[in-house]
């Protein structure tokens, strides 16, 4: 089960990724993950936004019960592993 500060440090991670990986720049992961889109396959995008839309149900305790935790290891498996296909 994912809770609010495990969310939060994966997406740092992959937010240093996609700034590592992609060389994308932005203020917060939804920004860096739309400046990424071109270079990411079209399954990492929509997992991307899958966390996306997570961590905002997360940030509401009655939403926070809704969100589907394997789901949400899946996508940001699914991430990790496409950043590292990237070619810097």
């Amino acid at each position: 089960m994912i809770t609010p500060h495990i969310l939060s440090a994966e997406m740092s991670d992959l937010e240093q990724l996609l700034h590592d990986r992609a060389g994308v720049g932005g203020r917060d992961f939804a920004t860096k993950l739309r400046r990424a889109r071109r270079s990411l396959p079209r399954y990492a995008r929509r997992a991307g936004q899958r966390i996306v839309s997570a961590r905002s149900m997360m940030a509401h305790p009655k939403l926070a019960r809704l969100v589907d935790h394997s789901g949400l290891e899946k996508d940001t498996h699914l991430l990790r592993h496409a950043l590292h296909k990237v070619d810097p």
